[in-house]
């Protein structure tokens, strides 16, 4: 039974969950991988297969589950011997061994040879083996169902030096034997000790068969002189396909198996499609110079491309290694100029930086507030931005809520043409590997100054705790980086759990990596926000909201007000009334609304080209992150301490908090002077005291009066 048979079977056979479904789960992982079936395919199969039970099976089990069966276990290949496992360790990435793009290559006519059956024979004899060893032959066919013929019998064994002298005397067939014309014949790859045609009878691991099938032959032999295989000899079969016996010289079995898992996986990723099931070392070919029908099983070349296995591959590498080139330090030499500042004091153009914070944190509005101030050339967050052509990559938000969000921060404003593009990829993520050169494709020509890529998690490939999968994925950043010209931003999630107690760089999920890999990396930690400091918000925006619709319809307002009710949000709204009649209400409600429902950051982070920066504090007013002036400059995140002070500033550190607990009383019995007569109770319970002398000492400290419970003003 094949492996593919089994693989399905034990599909049909998974128990439910909570039935032994995890040791199963395993089992057809393993049979999976051993087919050669990628962690996508098994996955999908495994999803697809599951029966109802007890409980559910996490996606991240089957995961775990399918990558540990891919790490351990080579897949498998058929051939006439049994079972060939490959070594998947020894694969190369499509990256470093795809030399020619089949797509481009033209076919190429087989040369005719010109040569006699005896002359082939012995220049292929030549060019494969020793004087000194055997070879084997068959001449015998087997008819098979599809009209072809299979070798018959073991076939026989001859010494390479006396039959190669009896043929510059005799004819083929008085030296070897007759065969039939409408079969042909065959000859073994590599020397043999005996006749018996088991892969323990060959001598040497030499060659290796490269047979494809299905491409013209013209294109087969095109292809091989493009990747310039170490051939000894390459052989037409008198049929469909061209046989290319490789040198690949192994000491033993298992480096003639790794030997060929690379050779066929390099022919098959430059499209030469070679066939899996020739893979012994016992391996029959075509006999060159007999005919097949009325074709001839022809020597078409001997000892072409590279001369070794070793040149071979260091050809492979040569066309493939894009890597710079060494280079010697010159003192006397200028400073050579650096990358240009799209963010000043934090990013230059080709780095990357990461933005990472905690679910529903508004990072993408964040990531969009960023895009359109590098279109405009403006602010973000406190950072001049330079004017440039962006690009966002929308992984996660379906087109028209994208497009939307980015009309709500336009705010009835517009934007030039060309300066954003969006690529809505909701439903269509690929992995970063994947996508990396489908997006510099497409963008190469765009000119971008930076590429905003959000969220990263939907095109993460490999597990995020693990560094050496995080430094390939995070590659692929620099890949997309250096060949456009851009910057890359990107933003990541926090691990679970409060964050206050933990640095910057340590808060983003997964491998540290990601702290350390970017150039920039700037981190988005909520802070606790009081009642007292809530009204503090409200009362700025009542003010800066009235201000600005009566600087619309009463220019003058400003020598109008008392200086004091400028800043008082409850008076302020008293006085425009007589001016903007009920919308000075409803701005101040909706101001209210706004400082209810607003959060409160702090922006900390790590930066490789240029100077630390101090924490940059923000309010989340949605859909905008708005720089905060003063009222946040003490505010904490959950699990952090305050800083401790020293004993020099216990006094100041006094007065301070005075100061304060005064202006909290002050807007607490604004908001609620506001909505009628305020009274000790009600004042308790906005500022939370529980104590009424307490709080009857709070209220005389902030110059406001009491009398039967009832708290008044001058």
């Amino acid at each position: 039974m094949s492996a593919q048979t089994k693989y399905e079977q034990a599909l049909r056979d998974l128990p439910p969950p909570g039935q032994g479904c995890h040791t199963a789960l395993m089992g057809v992982a393993t049979l999976g991988a051993m087919c050669g079936y990628d962690e996508q395919r098994i996955t999908l199969d495994i999803k697809m297969n599951l029966k109802p039970g007890n409980r559910k099976v996490p996606p991240d089990e089957i995961a775990k589950t399918v990558r540990k069966a891919l790490a351990q276990t080579a897949p498998v290949q058929q051939h006439d011997g049994g079972q060939t496992f490959y070594d998947y360790d020894d694969l190369l990435p499509d990256t470093q061994t795809r030399v020619v793009d089949p797509r481009f290559v033209g076919a190429v006519a087989l040369p005719t040879s010109g040569k006699t059956a005896e002359e082939q024979t012995i220049d292929y004899l030549k060019a494969l083996f020793h004087s000194d060893e055997q070879f084997s032959y068959c001449f015998r066919g087997v008819p098979r169902e599809d009209g072809h013929y299979s070798p018959g019998g073991k076939g026989f064994a001859e010494n390479v030096g006396k039959t190669v002298q009896k043929l510059r005397r005799q004819s083929l067939g008085a030296v070897l034997g007759d065969y039939e014309q409408e079969v042909g014949g065959w000859i073994r790859i590599n020397p043999v000790k005996d006749a018996e045609g088991r892969d323990s009878s060959v001598s040497a691991y030499r060659h290796a068969l490269v047979e494809s099938d299905s491409l013209p032959t013209e294109k087969q032999w095109a292809l091989i002189q493009e990747l310039r295989l170490p051939c000894a000899a390459v052989v037409s079969s008198g049929g469909k396909s061209i046989h290319a016996i490789v040198r690949i010289d192994a000491q033993d079995l298992p480096e003639y198996r790794q030997r060929v898992n690379k050779l066929l996986d390099i022919c098959k990723k430059n499209g030469l499609n070679p066939d899996t099931q020739t893979v012994n070392p016992s391996r029959y070919s075509r006999f060159p110079g007999l005919k097949r029908g009325d074709q001839e099983q022809t020597l078409l070349a001997v000892n072409i491309g590279e001369p070794t296995w070793e040149a071979w591959l260091d050809y492979i590498a040569a066309q493939t290694d894009d890597l710079p080139e060494i280079q010697d330090f010159d003192g006397t030499a200028s400073r050579p100029a650096l990358s240009p500042e799209i963010i000043r004091g934090v990013l230059r153009r080709r780095h990357k930086l990461l933005l990472a914070g905690p679910s529903k944190a508004g990072k993408s509005f964040l990531l969009l507030e960023l895009a359109l101030a590098l279109a405009r050339g403006t602010e973000w967050i406190g950072w001049q931005c330079e004017q440039g052509r962006v690009l966002y990559v929308n992984l996660e938000l379906d087109a028209a809520s994208c497009m939307n969000r980015i009309y709500d921060l336009l705010d009835g404003g517009t934007l030039p043409h060309g300066v954003l593009d969006v690529w809505h990829l909701r439903g269509h993520a690929l992995p970063l590997s994947e996508l990396a050169p489908r997006l510099i494709r497409r963008a190469k020509e765009k000119e971008y100054c930076c590429i905003i890529v959000d969220p990263i998690y939907k095109v993460i490939t490999g597990d995020e705790n693990s560094a050496a999968e995080m430094a390939k994925f995070c590659n692929f950043f620099d890949l997309i980086a250096d060949r456009l010209g851009c910057s890359m931003v990107y933003c990541h999630h926090h691990s679970k759990g409060e964050q206050g107690q933990k640095r910057a760089q340590d808060r983003a999920s997964g491998s540290g990596v990601f702290a350390r890999d970017p150039d920039a990396m700037l981190d988005m930690i909520e802070l606790q926000v009081s009642d007292a400091r809530r009204a503090q918000l409200a009362n700025r925006l009542i003010c800066d909201a009235i201000g600005k619709a009566l600087d619309q319809e009463e220019p003058t307002w400003r020598g109008l007000v008392p200086q004091d009710d400028m800043v008082v949000g409850s008076k302020l709204a008293e006085w425009a009334t007589s001016v903007l009649g009920s919308q000075a209400q409803e701005l101040a409600d909706h101001a209210r609304l706004q400082a209810d429902c607003a959060t409160a950051w702090r922006v900390e982070g790590i930066l490789r080209e240029f100077p630390g920066f101090q924490p940059r504090r923000m309010w989340y007013l949605w859909p905008r992150h708005v720089i905060d002036a003063d009222l946040l400059a003490d505010a904490l995140a959950a699990g952090e301490e305050p800083p401790r002070k020293p004993k020099a500033e216990k006094g100041r550190k006094a007065k301070d908090e005075g100061d304060t607990a005064n202006a909290e009383t002050r807007l607490a019995y604004d908001a609620l002077k506001e909505k009628g007569q305020v009274t000790l109770e009600a004042m308790m319970e906005e500022l939370e005291i529980g104590n009424k002398s307490t709080m009857k000492a709070r209220i005389a400290r902030a110059g406001l009066h009491m009398k039967q419970g009832v708290v008044y003003d001058d």
